[in-house]
């Protein structure tokens, strides 16, 4: 006879019976079928459980973001209610410029367009504001996340992870008073309007207004005007030395500043010129709008830029202008005539006067 592998037949007694191995895997096959529901039941549990937590988060994400976005102003027409003042000017009649009325409690302003600034600009600007600002919907989530740790850790603030859009929203929509809050109140407001500005306006016209708005100390608001302050040209001929000086400047202008802190302002330009470099290694040169080609930086580059600065003949900022007694003649004119005394200096203006070549030598004299 043929015994069965389970069975073993008792020896006095024709007769079987289970072998003791064989007892225990069916007590554990009648134990698995009894646990099986517990953990079907255990499963579900968890997962309604996860879905209820989502959607109560979600719940209350929501009556925040509502609560929140009834105190939001309009990103609706952002460029008006960015900085509404300009440098007015004095011209002759060929179009040569005798005068910049300059606010002083305001300063020197020129809006220029996104393809009058140099790419070395946009690049430096992008390296050391926000390098994926290209990519990101108008916040970028890792920063806030990295920036919170490092805070908690810190027991104070000590990143804050704004990027361009976020600096423009706080920059152009927010109240003074909220500026210089420090809360998670205002946080959430900068990435909500951030979000929208990014979901309504494309990111040159965002750069090109953060570009306009910046301050850049010693009176230069926006980058035209801190091109001539600092160097005497236009933004669009900035070199790559020039752009990582300006570029390190709005994070605190009157901290770095080249004719109270030289050495402190330098050292933030070469650090601008490390963030540069950095990126353009990790993204194989760097891509800005307004150039056709990647601007690849290197070390030799940085290096340069480095010397270009240190050797570079600052000029002190002052307003002076030629024919001094015409254009106090004009400027006079027009205090007396305008209704607001002041409404000339904060306009784009331009007023021509026809100063001839015999006008101006009876000035010299």
């Amino acid at each position: 006879m043929v015994h069965h592998p389970f069975y073993q037949k008792n020896s006095s007694k024709d007769e079987y019976h289970i072998v003791p191995d064989e007892k225990d895997a069916q007590t554990n096959r009648r134990n698995h079928r009894q646990k099986t529901p517990i953990l079907r039941l255990a499963a579900k549990v968890l997962v309604y459980g996860m879905l209820f937590i989502f959607l109560l988060i979600s719940m209350v994400f929501l009556i925040w973001y509502f609560n929140v976005a009834q105190t939001l102003p309009s990103v609706a027409d952002l460029q008006t209610k960015a900085s509404q003042f300009e440098t007015s000017q004095i011209l002759d009649r060929d179009g040569n410029l005798l005068y910049e009325i300059v606010d002083p409690r305001a300063g020197r302003r020129d809006y220029v367009t996104i393809d009058q600034i140099s790419p070395f600009m946009i690049a430096t600007t992008i390296a050391t504001e926000d390098k994926d600002f290209y990519i990101h919907p108008g916040f970028d989530l890792f920063a806030i996340l990295r920036a919170t740790v490092q805070n908690l850790q810190s027991g104070t603030i000590v990143s804050g992870a704004s990027t361009i859009t976020q600096q423009l929203a706080r920059n152009v929509l927010l109240t003074a008073e909220e500026r210089t809050e420090r809360s998670i109140l205002r946080k959430t407001k900068e990435i909500f309007l951030a979000a929208e500005i990014t979901r309504r306006y494309t990111k040159d016209q965002i750069l090109e207004l953060y570009l306009n708005e910046n301050y850049y100390g010693n009176y230069a608001y926006g980058i035209e005007a801190a091109a001539k302050t600092y160097f005497g040209i236009p933004a669009k001929y900035l070199d790559f030395a020039q752009a990582a000086f300006l570029a390190g400047l709005p994070q605190a202008p009157y901290f770095y500043n080249f004719f109270t802190n030289p050495e402190r302002t330098l050292k933030r330009q070469k650090t601008v010129l490390q963030l540069t470099l950095s990126m353009s290694r990790e993204n194989d040169c760097i891509s800005v709008s307004n150039a056709q080609e990647r601007l690849c930086i290197d070390t030799s580059m940085v290096e340069r830029a480095v010397v270009e600065l240190e050797d570079y003949d600052f000029e002190h900022v002052n307003f002076t202008y030629k024919y001094p007694h015409w254009v106090n003649y004009i400027r006079q004119i027009l205090e007396e005539n305008m209704v607001h005394n002041r409404r000339f200096i904060k306009r784009a203006l331009q007023f021509i006067r026809p100063l001839t070549p015999d006008c101006r030598i009876w000035l010299r004299k």
